[in-house]
């Protein structure tokens, strides 16, 4: 597995200095998003509705980026849970991704964009 040195670095001094967070600010990385996916992350496409209908992974659930919070209490989605989002470009899903983590999700990943995770995700 191939590994950068930043991220380890950054990892190496969290860890050091205690500042763990518990969500991946992951932005744009689909690699690492869509092997989350395949080991049962719940995936979200946070574009337009309009957006969605044109395309989207075959597993996600639509929920508009400015509604994601809201969304998450009404469906009872479990803090714990880990969710993949992604929009067209990385952008939207990481203003989710912000959104979630103040709302006390754990486990939310920036998948990036829809072109980029889509060939990474099988059909289930």
């Amino acid at each position: 597995m191939k590994y950068r040195l930043p991220a380890i670095a950054s990892l190496l001094c969290s860890l050091l200095c205690g500042t763990v967070s518990t969500t991946v600010q992951a932005e744009g990385n689909p690699v690492y998003a869509a092997s989350m996916v395949k080991r049962g992350a719940l995936v979200v496409d946070v574009r337009s509705a309009e957006e969605y209908a044109q395309g989207h992974v075959p597993q996600a659930s639509h929920i508009p980026y400015e509604e994601v919070v809201a969304r998450f209490a009404e469906q009872g989605i479990s803090k714990e849970q880990t969710v993949v989002l992604y929009c067209a470009s990385g952008r939207r899903a990481e203003i989710a991704r912000q959104a979630l983590e103040q709302a006390g999700y754990q486990h939310v990943i920036n998948g990036g964009g829809f072109r980029e995770l889509r060939p990474r995700i099988p059909n289930r």
